[in-house]
């Protein structure tokens, strides 16, 4: 029998969790931070199976852009599965670690060029694009700092939580308009509706070694009527020279056990 690749991945996450070797050391683009000495912590990209999987032949188109993708985790992006022990009873979760500096660059670099819109004014003839790329550029200057870090200003950060923390209060029923037009669509799809319950906006982190910003949320998935019960916790941490993107998953029970223990961890990473 032969296996798709898509298995093979999934395979390797399977023995990832599996795996005997364990980590008390978080390693991110931002930096680093400790986990308690009661919860271990492996990577997907120090796995030997990541290993044999980017080794693998592409049979197909599919297969090699779930190849190219494998090549961006380690330096782009990582999946930590989190194992720790709470009164003999065994908990696990899932961090998923993202380098968000491109991105970031890419979404400074458009709205520059929209700001300085100097290819838009009438009469520059051939100088337009010059000069727009000229504008665009000592706008984008004041998102760097001296060593060409990312830096945002206190004031669009502040419209940026305010914009982003509306967005998660609609977020819940846009999530369910989307999945009833999918439904009404193609009758044949499973029925998915989203509830979030006792949701954290968006806020600072204090006491961090960079700007730091959290928000969390039960989400109750029910599909086809089966209930899955979540619990979802983010992070973004702006190092200047990396910003990055956390995502912590696992159980609504479980939700209990690491959310202290994140909220704690990030306040030291160094």
């Amino acid at each position: 029998m032969k296996l798709s690749l898509k298995a093979m991945i999934t395979g390797a996450l399977v023995c990832t969790s599996l795996a005997s070797v364990s980590a008390a050391t978080i390693t991110t683009p931002a930096g680093s931070f400790s986990t308690p000495k009661n919860v271990n912590a492996t990577s997907l990209s120090q796995s030997q199976a990541l290993a044999l999987l980017k080794g693998t032949k592409a049979k197909n188109v599919e297969d090699a852009k779930i190849l190219n993708s494998l090549q961006l985790i380690g330096p782009k992006f990582d999946l930590y599965q989190l194992q720790g022990k709470d009164k003999g009873t065994s908990k696990t979760a899932l961090l998923a670690v993202y380098n968000a500096k491109d991105d970031i660059e890419a979404g400074l670099t458009k709205s520059a060029s929209k700001v300085a819109g100097l290819d838009k004014v009438q009469g520059l003839g051939q100088y337009a694009p010059l000069l727009s790329d000229f504008g665009a550029s000592i706008i984008s200057q004041q998102f760097h700092d001296k060593d060409g870090g990312i830096v945002i200003p206190d004031a669009m950060m502040t419209g940026l939580i305010k914009s982003g923390n509306q967005a998660l209060f609609s977020s819940e029923y846009m999530l369910n308009q989307s999945f009833a037009r999918k439904k009404a669509q193609n009758p044949n799809a499973s029925d998915i509706k989203v509830k979030f319950e006792n949701m954290e906006l968006i806020h600072p982190v204090a006491k961090t070694k960079y700007p730091t910003y959290t928000a969390g949320t039960r989400a109750l998935i029910t599909v086809d009527g089966l209930q899955l019960p979540y619990y979802v916790k983010a992070f973004v941490v702006m190092n200047p020279q990396a910003p990055t993107a956390m995502a912590l998953l696992t159980s609504d029970v479980e939700g209990a056990y690491f959310q202290p223990m994140v909220d704690k961890a990030i306040t030291k990473l160094k």
